[in-house]
């Protein structure tokens, strides 16, 4: 088809050259704009589920500092204090068990 025109009309041939280049220059452009925005979305639905996991480990560390500090409470019968917290540390497997977590938890980071 570019053949009899060009030879008719030599200068059609910068026009399909240039129609040739822009048109590849486009279609490479919208592959890589639409692996771009398939890459960001994925990222962004991974953020949210990583925020979501993380707010669950919070919410149940939480839930099971506050039960821990009410046993303490409870036991001593007044305010809690630091060297309740130490003997509560030397005598209860469940205090000593959620400190240790909670200073060797990597899933807060």
């Amino acid at each position: 088809v570019v053949r009899p025109l060009v030879t008719e009309l030599p200068y059609l041939l910068v026009y399909f050259v240039l129609f040739l280049g822009t048109s590849s220059i486009a279609i490479m452009n919208l592959i890589t704009a639409l692996i771009l925005e398939t890459s960001i979305t994925a990222a962004g639905e991974d953020q949210v589920e990583e925020n979501q996991v993380r707010e669950g480990v919070v919410g149940k560390m939480v839930d099971e500092i506050e039960a821990v500090l009410i046993r303490i409470e409870v036991a001593t019968g007044n305010m809690i204090s630091k060297e309740d917290i130490m003997l509560a540390y030397e005598t209860d497997e469940q205090v000593r068990d959620l400190l240790d977590g909670l200073c060797d938890s990597k899933e807060l980071l």
